[in-house]
């Protein structure tokens, strides 16, 4: 069963790239949602995540304007919660 339906997501898709090692996955589902149920996952399957070596959320795709990244940028900041901003700072 693949990692991103043990989170909820039944239609969650992976597709491999041209850089070996490297695996994209699409969730329907929030990705902090789905950061926190890996989180959980891990601790309760270990085995499941033997091989994955590092997990990057991608939350936005954005096009290089110094506005829309800013604007993004600020979105996400906002959600932090107030312990995770001062370690941020």
């Amino acid at each position: 069963m693949p990692i991103l339906s043990k989170t909820g997501d039944s239609n969650a898709q992976f597709h491999t790239t041209n850089i070996p090692g490297i695996v994209t996955g699409i969730t329907n589902l929030d990705p902090f949602l789905v950061a926190k149920n890996l989180r959980e996952l891990l601790t309760r399957e270990p085995v499941e995540f033997q091989y994955l070596l590092r997990l990057i959320p991608v939350y936005f795709v954005v096009n290089s304007e110094l506005n829309e990244i800013k604007s993004k940028a600020i979105y996400l900041f906002s959600l932090l919660h107030l312990d995770e901003k001062i370690a941020a700072s």
